[in-house]
């Protein structure tokens, strides 16, 4: 969930690209939240509590969860 690496040569659709695909790797991960059965993997786990108490995705991971 890392943002891109803004270089001398980055332009704005690379900046667009990099977001869409954080975008697109939440929505798998809020899906696969929902499917997968707590206790499962713990390494997940601990990746999902992660984003939801993280200051960039916490909102948007409850807007996509439904919650």
């Amino acid at each position: 969930m890392k943002g891109a690496t803004v270089t001398k040569d980055t332009v704005k659709q690379d900046l667009e690209r990099a977001a869409e695909l954080q975008r697109s790797t939440l929505r798998a991960v809020v899906a696969l939240s929902k499917v997968s059965g707590s206790g499962n993997s713990l390494k997940f786990d601990k990746f999902v509590a992660e984003v939801r108490m993280s200051s960039q995705w916490a909102s948007e991971f409850k807007d996509l969860q439904g919650v």
